[in-house]
């Protein structure tokens, strides 16, 4: 396993970021700031990890980013790691760091734009650029 490992960090109404992080949980935790994370994969390349408080719709977290795949938002700070065949966290590829940067693009929450009044509103504006850009292939 590596011992520190090439991330993006997305927080929410900020740019996402590149940094080199130690890989165990403690720092997950303290990054994302919360008492319980989730790792899912990024519907669009399952070798990419979110990992997210697991936590963040019961506790009112700020919206993050939608993902339209799942018809839902990430709330709060997100970490993205690639993932090897056995599941563990390892570092992004240059490549997979221009996906991330690609998706956020297209999905993140700007300032002023509240996950939790206008939801539905934001989610289908998501849906359907995902479904126009999947028309452009």
């Amino acid at each position: 396993m590596e011992e520190t490992i090439r991330v993006v960090i997305k927080k929410p109404y900020q740019p996402a970021y590149e940094d080199n992080i130690k890989n165990d949980l403690h720092t997950f935790y303290k990054i994302i700031n919360c008492d319980l994370i989730e790792m899912c994969s990024l519907p669009i390349d399952r070798d990419i990890s979110m990992i997210i408080d697991d936590n963040g719709k019961m506790f009112g977290r700020a919206g993050n980013f939608i993902v339209p795949e799942f018809r839902d938002c990430i709330l709060g700070t997100c970490i993205f790691s690639a993932t090897d065949e056995s599941g563990d966290n390892i570092s992004l590829t240059d490549k997979q760091v221009k996906t991330i940067n690609d998706y956020l693009k297209d999905y993140e929450l700007h300032n002023g734009e509240d996950i939790y009044f206008h939801s539905q509103e934001l989610i289908e504006k998501a849906v359907k650029k995902m479904r126009e850009s999947e028309v452009e292939l």
